[in-house]
């Protein structure tokens, strides 16, 4: 909470582009602290209005993995010399045994892999209203 707060991302922004110049000038993800930081209007407003519909990927339990693995795939075939369908093979079975080790330990499936509950993935699908006190 202290580093989402809007005050804190705000002195963030604003000390990093103090110290390093407006190339470094920073997006922060908590809308209040934006609003504070001294990005040109016209460019704000552009940004702002995006916002409303900018949907990030669903979290689900475990999913971290698949974007480490992606990663590992391609470092063992590009700079491991791995054949690519070999590595690509060994990052989904290490990707399904995470997802399955963190819904079991979440408690969407048993041991033998049967759905004890529902895992609900949000579905964004329509524009985020709350931008809108920040967007004239």
């Amino acid at each position: 909470q202290w580093w989402l707060s809007a005050d804190v991302q705000q002195q963030y922004g604003a000390d990093l582009e103090a110290i390093n110049g407006v190339a470094f000038r920073w997006n922060t993800s908590n809308v209040q602290a934006f609003t504070r930081l001294p990005w040109k209007r016209e460019d704000a407003e552009v940004i702002l209005d995006q916002w409303r519909w900018y949907k990030d990927i669903p979290n689900v339990p475990g999913g971290y993995y698949l974007e480490r693995e992606t990663n590992n795939a391609w470092n063992r075939t590009v700079i491991g010399k791995m054949n690519y369908r070999a590595s690509l093979e060994q990052a989904v079975r290490d990707i399904n045994r995470e997802l399955r080790r963190k819904q079991q330990e979440f408690g969407f499936i048993d041991a033998d892999g049967n759905r004890l509950k529902e895992l609900r993935v949000p579905v964004v699908d329509k524009p985020w209203e709350g931008i809108d006190r920040y967007v004239e």
